[in-house]
């Protein structure tokens, strides 16, 4: 227990020489939290005999999370004031050239509700399989889900920005063509649109067509001779194997590829907070 508590000094006062108080406050409190459980399991294993010190080691670890300022209200950025759907805003960076240069990530508005504005980058930013590996998979446990909320979300978004971006539950619903099981509401950071979101808010083909960025074809994604790709949906398609997809010419394909094609680009959506 003692071994314990001074491991949570120890990342406590890491956590303190960051100099960031966001990113401060937020380690402190899952690092204190976890040394909570720990030292409540101990106690009830090994440590009976340390109960009347318990307490004081309690209040010791309390404390120390109490001592770390909490994070100050991150105000919105001017441009982010009055969004509106149809605006492009700038937000979070990613490469984007063919050499890999990062660049600040063009984002459509597609909805504002609630103090809310639901983006979708402009271009397919990277070229992705829904899932590694081709078997039956749904969104809630393909491989591109897990990149999007940690490598991209981490590669692309400063913690300020992340701060800003809206825990969002991802509904798992019906593929409008196909009994194809969709797997579990998910809840995530970033994600894809479905096939009945890429209806709603991109109302022809025309609307749905995007250019892959020099990045992304670096990457290998298709890119046909307009100079447009396919993206991925977040629905499954006539089949688990398969994943629906935006064809370059637009057109939704609600019977979806193989989940384990790499040619496709990867179009994220997120929420953002406009409230401070």
């Amino acid at each position: 227990m003692e071994q314990n508590y001074q491991e949570a000094i120890k990342w406590l006062d890491k956590a303190s020489a960051m100099g960031n108080p966001e990113a401060q406050y937020k380690l402190a409190k899952i690092l204190s939290e976890e040394v909570l459980k720990q030292l409540e399991a101990s106690m009830k294993q090994e440590y009976k005999e340390a109960i009347d010190f318990y307490p004081e080691l309690l209040k010791s670890v309390k404390d120390l999370k109490k001592s770390i300022p909490k994070p100050k209200e991150i105000p919105v950025k001017p441009e982010f004031g009055n969004l509106k759907e149809g605006d492009t805003i700038k937000f979070g960076s990613y490469p984007q050239t063919a050499d890999g240069a990062v660049q600040p990530i063009d984002w459509l508005v597609l909805e504002v509700k609630e103090g809310k504005a639901l983006l979708l980058s402009k271009y397919g930013l990277d070229a992705k399989p829904f899932n590694i590996k081709r078997k039956s998979i749904t969104w809630e446990e393909c491989s591109l889900r897990k990149w999007l909320n940690e490598d991209f979300y981490n590669k692309a978004f400063t913690a300020e920005q992340q701060m800003q971006i809206a825990e969002t539950k991802v509904k798992a619903e019906k593929n409008p063509e196909y009994s194809t099981n969709q797997g579990n509401d998910t809840v995530d950071r970033v994600f894809l649109l479905n096939i009945q979101e890429a209806y709603k808010y991109f109302q022809t083909s025309e609307a749905r067509k995007t250019p892959p960025t020099e990045y992304a074809v670096r990457q290998g994604a298709y890119r046909s001779d307009s100079g447009l790709c396919w993206w991925w949906l977040r629905s499954s398609g006539n089949n688990s194997n398969d994943a629906a997809t935006v064809f370059p010419d637009g057109v939704v394909r609600g019977d979806g590829r193989n989940v384990n094609f790499d040619s496709r680009a990867v179009r994220p959506a997120l929420w953002l907070n406009l409230k401070s």
